[in-house]
């Protein structure tokens, strides 16, 4: 698992470094997204947050914590994504807002999965 998510964070963090705009304007479509997207949208949050936590709910210290607050992360994500959808779309607008915001953001997520994968892998 942490290879997994280390790897997708570090794709996505450094893919959206290189589009400074990207995240920024997803937020903006996702403000304007149909009942139909958003209930998809949290469907997949929902899904993937459940499928961790009912195989991966080890509160233990160190990455398999992490991995297990991830899941808990998406399923609250996508929760909250389908009761009170603005609260999500209003703290990515603080976070991705402003461009200095986003850009450190992605940074530490790309270091936070460059830690998960190089765990995963057994580097570290």
């Amino acid at each position: 698992m942490a290879q997994f998510f280390g790897l997708l964070i570090v794709i996505f963090a450094v893919s959206a470094l290189f589009r400074p705009h990207f995240l920024r304007d997803v937020t903006d479509d996702l403000a304007q997204a149909s009942p139909l997207v958003r209930l998809f949208f949290s469907m997949v949050a929902i899904g993937g947050g459940l499928a961790i936590v009912l195989t991966h709910n080890v509160w233990v210290a160190g990455w398999p914590l992490i991995i297990t607050l991830i899941g808990w992360g998406g399923l609250i994500k996508g929760v909250l994504a389908l009761v009170r959808p603005q609260s999500l779309i209003l703290a990515a607008d603080v976070v991705y807002g402003s461009e200095r915001r986003a850009w450190v953001t992605l940074v530490l997520a790309a270091l936070f999965g460059a830690y998960l994968t190089a765990v995963g892998f057994g580097c570290l």
